[in-house]
């Protein structure tokens, strides 16, 4: 077995995002773009 690492493990907080028209979601002010299978109308 190998050692622990040397940082302790960080905590992910999930956020949920609506696909706009452009294919692009919005997180923390900041865009993303997104497959356009994610699209729904």
């Amino acid at each position: 077995m190998l050692p622990l690492p040397e940082t302790p493990f960080e905590l992910s907080s999930w956020k949920r995002a609506k696909v706009q028209l452009n294919y692009h979601i919005s997180v923390d002010k900041m865009n993303y773009s997104v497959p356009h299978e994610l699209l729904v109308l």
